[in-house]
This record gives structure tokens, C-alpha cells and sequence, in this order.
């Protein structure tokens, strides 16, 4: 029996920028772990385009890392550029966004008072999108196909 893991992918995301990732790189003052643009080829999809464009900085913790912790770790990261994200969010999207992958069940996500007056001070949207994928560990036993 194959075991999984849920996966949680949290990230500074920004869009609505035009053309120019590098527009976001200066404004904000550092790199991001991906960019793309809208037209761009999806990987391992050699006919889908990119609908969007979007510039994102991840948390550095392993995807198997619980989401709280991963916010925690992306605004220790972002918190001494706070000034230039409120700044890029009055001009582009801009929000914080949380992607995380179940296999069977939620175990909740708690922020505690602390992460979210950090958050709040960002002063940007913070966005969760849930995912529930089941667990398909016997999916290649009898009967289940």
C-alpha cells in the first residue's frame, strides 16, 4: 500500500502586471521562486498555455509541511519588505495564497492571533483553496478500476 501525504503550497502571489515579471521583481526588491506569463506553455502540457500571468514567492518548507507553518515561514521572509508589498498591492493583485492538497481529511488549519496580525499588517488578501483528492492508494486493486 502506497502511504501519501497532504501538501500544502503557500506563496506571496502577484498578477494583473502586464507583461514584465521583472516589474514586480524591482517594486517589491526580490527574486521570485516563479514567474510566468500569460500565453506561456504549461509543463508537461506541450499544446495548454498559461490563461494568467503570475509572479510567486514561496515558503522555503518542504510541501509536506503543515500550512500555519508555512505562513509563519513566508512572512519572516516577507515582514522587512512589508512597505514595498503594500505598495505593489495598490498597484497589482496581490495576495497571500494557500493551495493545500488533502488525501482523505482535514486536519484544520489554526492561525494564531500573532500570524494573523502579521498577515493583516501585509495588508493584502490571504486565500485558501482546499483540495480533497481522496486516497487512491487501492486504486489498482480489483474492482477499482
Amino acid at each position: 500500500m502506497n502511504e501519501y501525504k497532504d501538501e500544502s503550497h503557500v506563496f506571496l502571489a502577484v498578477a494583473d502586471f502586464g507583461t514584465d515579471a521583472s516589474v514586480v521583481t524591482s517594486l517589491l526588491g526580490f527574486a521570485p521562486t516563479s514567474a510566468w506569463l500569460a500565453g506561456d506553455p504549461l509543463p508537461n502540457h506541450p499544446t495548454a498555455r498559461r490563461t494568467h500571468s503570475r509572479w510567486s514567492f514561496h515558503s522555503p518548507l518542504p510541501l509536506h509541511a503543515h500550512a500555519a507553518d508555512h505562513l509563519e515561514a513566508l512572512l519572516t521572509l516577507l515582514e522587512p519588505h512589508a512597505g514595498r508589498i503594500r505598495e505593489c498591492a495598490a498597484r497589482f493583485s496581490t495576495q497571500l495564497s494557500c493551495a493545500i492538497y488533502y488525501r482523505d481529511f482535514s486536519t484544520g488549519i489554526y492561525l494564531s492571533a500573532s500570524v494573523l496580525q502579521r498577515i493583516t499588517a501585509l495588508d493584502i488578501p490571504l486565500d485558501f483553496d482546499l483540495y480533497f483528492l481522496g486516497d487512491d492508494a487501492n486504486s489498482n486493486e480489483p474492482g477499482n478500476a
